[in-house]
């Protein structure tokens, strides 16, 4: 869809029992590849979540929370952020290499990823994961009852 109505679909989206979706955030500091600062959604699941490098689709990714999205494309995005210095130009973000420009045709057919502020899923350790820390924190406190006894 064009970039006018995507921002209509993502602010009248009622999704999850949610209504305040919104599309992607990007950091208008950054142009090209490696634009991954948490202030730029897509770029920082593209290189910090999804480990891609540039040049990589994002459906390459073999990192288990590709996963948790659905119908994502190999594809340009359109982000919720017109160009400061042109408004008629608005940021976008291309799914097959991880890179981010400005597109001056907010007619142009891109995808929309709708996402919520404060949407974010906690870090949660691995069973084996919390067992070996476990196991290594009862090592340590019996070694050094082992050398009070001694």
């Amino acid at each position: 869809m064009g970039w006018d109505a995507a921002v209509v679909w993502a602010d009248q989206l009622s999704y999850g029992g949610y209504d305040d979706w919104r599309l992607l955030s990007v950091d208008e500091l950054c142009s090209g590849f490696n634009c991954s600062s948490a202030g730029n959604e897509l770029g920082h699941l593209f290189y910090e979540d999804l480990n891609l490098l540039e040049g990589n689709s994002i459906l390459s990714s073999l990192e288990p929370e590709l996963a948790f999205f659905t119908n994502v494309q190999s594809r340009n995005y359109w982000s919720g952020v017109e160009y400061a210095l042109n408004t008629d130009d608005v940021w976008f973000f291309l799914g097959s290499s991880g890179y981010q420009y400005f597109n001056g045709d907010k007619t142009n057919e891109f995808y929309s990823w709708a996402v919520r502020s404060g949407d974010i899923a906690a870090s949660v350790p691995e069973p084996a994961s919390l067992l070996l820390l476990l196991s290594g924190l009862l090592g340590i406190q019996g070694i050094r009852v082992l050398q009070k006894r001694l």
